[in-house]
């Protein structure tokens, strides 16, 4: 485990957190800081900002993180990411949304 800053609150206006995550590849898997969730969360580090939240366990999350590792290199800097072409980010969203079959 290494301590990340999270980025909390809306963008623009957020503050930041420090929090224990497993980070590999430039994506951390944590706890989700939201009080009403029990759920996890796979974060940019660079950015510190949620590439998507809500996953029910933390070995789901994980599971999702490395099904978008080998997508693009995510040690790049958020704003690299932000540029990304469409087609891309819709592989990014179809890996992190995809269900582990039981």
């Amino acid at each position: 485990m290494q301590k990340i800053r999270v980025a909390c609150g809306e963008r623009g206006m957020e503050d930041y957190r420090d929090v224990a995550a497993d980070v590999v590849g430039g994506l951390a898997v944590h706890p989700s800081l939201a009080s009403a969730l029990d759920a996890w969360t796979v974060t940019h580090v660079g950015s510190g900002y949620s590439v998507r939240k809500g996953y029910a366990s933390e070995s789901e999350a994980k599971a999702a993180r490395a099904r978008v590792l080998p997508i693009l290199d995510w040690t790049v800097s958020a704003a690299v990411i932000g540029d990304l072409p469409a087609d891309t980010k819709t592989q990014i969203h179809v890996a992190l949304d995809e269900q582990v079959e039981s």
